[in-house]
């Protein structure tokens, strides 16, 4: 049941990637944050939905280090947030998709999940 709710989280996710796909956004990594990013069974159900590699990084407390990264960026010590990022942020680990789970993944997303919401959207009125 875990696993189920895990991977319906992160087919709603995929969702968003399709969108930003449509809108030519290019999305060159994923990275995972947050408590789930610690959990390597959720990280590789993320490589396997989105047919992506999914880094995790050794930044504990994101929101301050951004604001440090805009200051360094703001004050010359780096270039630019390109830069900063590039410098101050370290890989802690990473998932790579496996072939076989990203084409049953891309079989249940295009042909039950995605085809549910419109059928259900009326009953979500009553929720």
């Amino acid at each position: 049941m875990t696993r189920a709710i895990m991977e319906g989280v992160v087919y709603a996710l995929k969702d968003s990637l399709e969108i930003f796909k449509e809108l030519d956004v290019k999305v060159d990594r994923i990275v995972a944050r947050g408590g789930g990013a610690k959990s390597t069974l959720w990280r590789q159900i993320q490589a396997d939905i989105f047919n992506s590699e999914v880094i995790n990084v050794e930044v504990k407390e994101e929101a301050a280090f951004g604001a440090a990264l805009l200051a360094g960026v703001g004050a010359g010590v780096y270039r630019d947030l390109q830069e900063a990022v590039e410098e101050a942020v370290k890989v802690k680990g990473a998932k790579y998709p496996h072939p076989e789970r990203v084409e049953i993944y891309e079989h249940y997303y295009r042909n039950v999940y995605r085809r549910l919401y419109p059928l259900l959207k009326r009953y979500f009125r009553l929720l």
